[in-house]
Order: structure tokens, then C-alpha cells, then sequence
């Protein structure tokens, strides 16, 4: 027979584990308005010749790391939202743990994509602001040189979180007692991520900001989705 006082702790650790519930729902909901933001303001170099994108680089330098920043911290704020998914699903499923090692792989390199677009290159450039001759092109050597690791965790960015968000739509879908709405967001994770996933194999999607804003959207309508599940409890 339970006593009161094992009654009181049931509740009060079930009461902590749906307020976790929740904050986990709340952080991806605003993780995506936060990742929409960032794709808004992500600022672009239009500038043709290496010295005049060096001056434009050294005038959008703080914007330009204040943006990539909060990127790196909305990154953080996913990964906390999603692991309230992972304890909905269950860490007893090999589809969730597969998962979370996917998508934590892929915000890895998103973290580094964005530590070298908003930090690294833009300092390796400014260092040669003043650069003539054959400095400037020791410039684009270095820029160039520090740029492959962007272009490198870029894709594994979109590869990474992209499965990993495929991987937990799946569990979504097959969950026992699964309704409506878990299916639907759980189609619209497969179709939203996993798109850009076969696109960039295919060679038909570069990640630019508009075909990296094409993966973010499609990131974004899942984590929502998630969100409100974990939030609403809906099934």
C-alpha cells in the first residue's frame, strides 16, 4: 500500500518531469524562430574584388558575429528541445539514440560552420586590410585555405540533423497509440529534412544562404511541430 509521502514524491517528480516537458517544447519552438531570424539578417558579401570584401567584411564585422553567434546559441537551444523528443520517444529505442547522435553530429557542424563564417574568416581577412601585391593574394590563399572547413560542415550540418530529425519522425510514426497529429509531424519531418538531405546528394542543392535557408525551413516546421507535442501533450 503507497503511504502519503511516497504519493507526494510520485507527483512531485511527475509534476518536474512535465515541467522539463514542457521547457523542452518552449526551447524548440523558440530555437526555430530564432534559426528563421538568423537567416533573415544573415548578412552576404556583395562586393567583387577581394579588397573591396575585405572593407565590407571589417564594416558588417560585429553584425555580422553578433548573427552567427546567436546561431551557435540557437544551435544549443535545439539540442536541449530535443532532448525532451528523446525522452517522449524513449532512450530504450535504438531509432532515438540513433538519432540523437545524428543530430547532435549535424549541430556539431553547424557550430563549426558558424564559429568560420562569423569569426575565423572575416579575422584571417581583416588581418590583411592594408594588403598590396602579392599580400592580397596571400590573403585569398588563407581565406580560401580556412573557407574548405566551412564548406565541410556545412553539408555535414544538413546530413547530420537532417537524419537525425528523420530518424526521430520515424519512432514519431511508429509509436504505439500514435495519432493524427504525431504522424503528420512526423511525414513533414521525413519529407521537410530529408529533401534537402537527397537534394545535396544529387548535387541540386548548394548551401548558400537561400538553399541553407530551404534546410532551416524545413528544420523549422518539424521543431515547431515537436514542440507543441511536447507542449500540448498531443497525440
Amino acid at each position: 500500500m503507497m503511504t502519503n509521502g511516497e504519493g507526494r514524491g510520485m507527483n512531485s517528480s511527475d509534476n518536474a518531469a512535465r515541467r522539463l516537458e514542457i521547457a523542452s517544447g518552449a526551447a524548440l519552438i523558440g530555437a526555430s524562430v530564432m534559426m528563421g531570424l538568423v537567416m533573415v539578417t544573415h548578412p552576404t558579401v556583395s562586393a567583387h574584388g577581394l579588397s573591396e570584401a575585405i572593407e565590407e567584411i571589417e564594416r558588417e564585422a560585429r553584425v555580422n558575429a553578433f548573427v552567427h553567434g546567436f546561431a551557435i546559441f540557437a544551435v544549443g537551444v535545439l539540442i536541449f528541445g530535443t532532448l525532451g523528443v528523446c525522452d517522449r520517444l524513449g532512450w530504450n529505442r535504438a531509432l532515438t539514440r540513433a538519432g540523437f547522435v545524428a543530430y547532435v553530429s549535424g549541430a556539431l557542424g553547424a557550430c563549426i560552420a558558424g564559429l568560420m563564417n562569423g569569426f575565423v574568416v572575416p579575422r584571417v581577412l581583416m588581418g590583411f586590410a592594408e594588403a598590396e601585391g602579392a599580400e592580397l593574394e596571400l590573403a585569398r590563399v588563407a581565406a580560401a585555405s580556412a573557407s574548405q572547413i566551412h564548406h565541410a560542415a556545412s553539408p555535414l550540418s544538413v546530413y547530420g540533423l537532417g537524419l537525425g530529425v528523420a530518424l526521430f519522425s520515424i519512432a514519431m510514426i511508429m509509436e504505439r497509440g500514435a495519432g493524427m497529429y504525431v504522424r503528420v509531424v512526423g511525414a513533414l519531418g521525413i519529407i521537410g529534412c530529408g529533401a534537402p538531405m537527397v537534394l545535396r546528394l544529387a548535387g541540386q542543392l548548394t548551401l548558400d544562404v537561400q538553399g541553407y535557408g530551404l534546410f532551416v525551413l524545413g528544420l523549422g516546421v518539424w521543431s515547431v511541430g515537436a514542440g507543441v507535442w511536447l507542449v500540448g501533450r498531443r497525440g
